[in-house]
């Protein structure tokens, strides 16, 4: 695990407020659902509440406990951003390059967020 200090903007102040955070590349996969089960609450509340304006929430269905397998068999890597200790976002990149989508001629590393 390697922990490379950034910064993030704090927008919930009249002012935007810098604060110091950090991206943790291989972030462990024994945290998942831990963090799933911090973020499920808020997530299922905004899809209810986006479904009553007549919006759809795109990620709404979305479970991090689906990518354990996969983190554990090293085809995903966790990478998370943290603030004041609480993990701010998550994305699982995929460990090996595959061929595009739009141009099979080249290799991309996709990443599920």
């Amino acid at each position: 695990m390697t922990r490379t200090p950034c910064y993030l903007f704090d927008i919930t102040h009249e002012t935007a407020k810098k604060v110091r955070a950090v991206v943790v590349r291989d972030w462990p996969v024994k945290r998942l659902s831990a963090l799933e089960r911090s973020w499920a609450g808020a997530r299922s509340a905004l899809k209810r509440n986006r479904g009553r304006a007549g919006l759809t929430l795109e990620h709404g269905h979305w479970n991090w406990n689906m990518k354990r397998a996969t983190a554990l068999s090293g085809r995903h890597r966790l990478l998370a951003v943290e603030c004041d200790g609480a993990v701010q976002g998550l994305m699982a990149v995929l460990s090996f390059p595959r061929t595009s989508h739009l141009n099979p001629k080249h290799e991309l590393l996709y990443v599920d967020y």
